[in-house]
This record gives structure tokens, sequence and C-alpha cells, in this order.
């Protein structure tokens, strides 16, 4: 098997349709989504896609790209970077000579990158953690994502949610019932205006955090193509004819991945976000759904519609022969996060130590 690095959008242009037709697991491997992504980040990043081919025949692909850091250093993540924790590659039925292919490759353009952070899930992807962990010294960590799995019904699934929730919501939908208002979900011809207002919303609340306009630029760039063909579902709630909340996710065969999701603060006494992910969840079942990624990290609307906890292993690595990228793993992974949490000042940096060069239990593969 061949490995080939592809680092222009020409270079990856051609063998879009090829890659189209290869069996992914997520929606954020596509070529649309990629391309994209990619282009609206242009300035940031350059891309890194490794291309898998048997016989001159495209076979897989590792959907990367390489970030450039204020100081220089070069590191190598998944397309979406952290705003989209799915980064594993697209492999072949047989993945272990594919991954020992993407293996080489990196060994061989070692100097072209000096640190890596990839968020890996599925069963080759945690076998891909462990093969490039020789590579140079690494950080694992094991994120908890909010999952929903709908085992039945609709009405079987809300019956298990807890009954002060079930009772806070039904308050809700009366106060809502003597408003003006209605639920909608984005076609092409309202699709941009409600991308607009969801910009907006998250715009205000989340400004002070970083530039947020690249990401705003590659989600309108692939929305519509996503929306043709059944990937995208974009609902919201509006009320006195202007939209409070609005949740932005990404579909794959019957399973649904949270993208974006907001609210108007002057509507919070209404609890608009959780009327709406009810509403949202509700259309997702019925229309096939069996499982919903809410994503990392905890929230309190997350636990209250969780029905199970899945697991990406975070790998951040520094290559050998990188003493900048050392340098950086080790304040960002290790003393920075220490010095947050002021741990006791013997015990929290032998467990950091030992949690970067002991190897990390409990890769189980998800299904």
């Amino acid at each position: 098997m061949r490995a080939v690095i592809l680092e222009t959008l020409d270079a990856i242009g051609p063998l879009a349709a090829d890659w189209e037709g290869l069996a992914r697991r997520s929606p954020f491997a596509t070529p649309a989504f990629c391309l994209s992504w990619l282009a609206a980040h242009r300035e940031q990043v350059s891309p890194f896609v490794i291309a898998l081919f048997e016989n001159d025949r495209l076979v897989g692909v590792a959907p990367w790209a390489i970030a450039r850091s204020p100081r220089g250093l070069r590191g190598v993540t998944g397309i979406g970077g952290p705003d989209i924790p799915y980064h594993d590659p697209v492999l072949p039925a047989t993945p272990d000579p594919a991954l020992d292919a993407i293996v080489g490759c990196m060994r061989r353009a070692s100097r072209a990158w000096d640190r890596l952070s990839l968020c890996l899930r599925s069963g080759p992807g945690l076998a891909l953690v462990e093969r490039l962990r020789p590579l140079g010294w690494t950080m694992l960590e094991r994120l908890p994502h909010t999952v929903i799995r709908f085992e039945a019904d609709w009405e079987d699934y809300w019956e298990g949610r807890s009954k002060h929730f079930r009772n806070n919501l039904r308050r809700n939908q009366q106060k809502l019932s003597r408003l003006p208002h209605r639920y909608v979900s984005a076609d092409a011809h309202n699709l941009e205006s409600m991308l607009e207002r969801l910009f907006t919303l998250h715009r205000d609340r989340w400004h002070a955090v970083r530039d947020w306009r690249p990401f705003y630029a590659s989600v309108r760039a692939f929305a519509a193509h996503a929306l043709s063909r059944g990937e995208l579902n974009l609902y919201g709630l509006e009320i006195d004819g202007e939209l409070a909340a609005l949740d932005l996710w990404m579909r794959h065969e019957d399973r649904a991945y949270g993208l974006m999701r907001c609210f108007d603060p002057r509507y919070a006494t209404l609890g608009v976000g959780f009327l709406l992910s009810e509403y949202l969840f509700a259309q997702l079942q019925r229309s096939g759904c069996r499982e919903i990624d809410c994503g990392p990290g905890e929230a309190d609307w997350k636990a209250r519609f969780q029905t199970d906890v899945a697991w990406t292993v975070s790998l951040r690595l520094a290559r050998f022969g990188s003493p900048p990228a050392l340098a950086h793993l080790a304040w960002e992974d290790h003393l920075k996060p220490w010095l947050l949490r002021r741990g006791p000042a013997l015990v929290a940096p032998y467990r950091m130590l030992k949690r970067a060069f002991v190897p990390a239990p409990g890769l189980e593969a998800q299904p």
C-alpha cells in the first residue's frame, strides 16, 4: 500500500470524487467538509492529507492538516481542529496495512511537523494511537462524550428522563404556548438567514474566546452541500418572529453529531434551549436516527438528555528531536493544568509524568 501526503487544495481536488465513494464513519470526513474547512482556514493551516493507494486506486484518507503556532511550531491536527473532535482516518475494510502506511508516511515526513494533536474514537483509530506513540513523547487523555441512544421509540425514551426535568419542560411549554411561536427547520430558502442568526448569537456569547470568523466561514461553505445530501439538521425556535434558539447538527446514516447550539439570553427563563433540543431530538429519532453524539465536555443540558457515555482518546505527541515541541507539550499538557488546579506540589507532577510516559489503560474500541 502506498501513502502520499497531499499538501495543497489543488492536489486534493482531483481525488474528491473517489474520496466521496469511500465508506466513512462521520460527516466530518467528507471531502466537501474538509475542503471547505481548509479553504476557510488557509491563513492558519495547510493541508496534510494522507491519501492511501492500492494499485493506484484510492482506498483510504487521513484528513489532517498542519497548523502553525505563533511561536512557529508545526502541529498536525485533524480537519476541524478542536471544534470537530473526530479525526479518525477513513480506512479500507482491512485496516492494518493502511495504518502501517500512515505511520510510515509520518516517519518519512517527520521534518515537516513538530507535534501532533488528534482525537480518535474508532477501533482502528485507537490502534493508530499505539502505532504513533513510538514517534515521540506522548500525552493521552480519555474524553467522555455525552451520547443519546434510542433503544425503542421516542415516547419510551422520553419516559426515561427524570420526572423533575419533564415537569419543568412541560411548564415552560405552557408558558411558550401563550406567545406566538413556531419551530422551523432550514431549507434552501432560509438556510443563510438561519446561519447568520446562529453566528450572531454564538458571537455575542463567545467572542472573547477567539476569532470565530474562519470557523463560521467553513460552516457556511459546506452547509448548503450538506443540506442537499440530508446531512445537515438546523432547527430553530422562533418567538414573536425572531429566532430565540438554534441547534445545528450533522447527520451520517443513523448517527447525528452536535456542531453548534445557541439561544437568546432574553428567553432564558423559558428554557428555550431545552425546548428546542427536545423537539429536535424527537425529529431525529422519528427520522431513523439511533444515536446522537452531543460531543465532549459536560453541560447541564447534556446530562438531562444523556443515556450513555462514549469515549474519545486525545493523543498529543511531541516528536523526538523537537525540543520546542516537547517544551510546549510539557507546559500546555502538564505544568499549566497543574498550576490551574494548584494541586499538591509533589503528587501532581508525579501523576502528570506517569500519565505522559506510562501506557494509558483502557483504550478499548468503541462500537
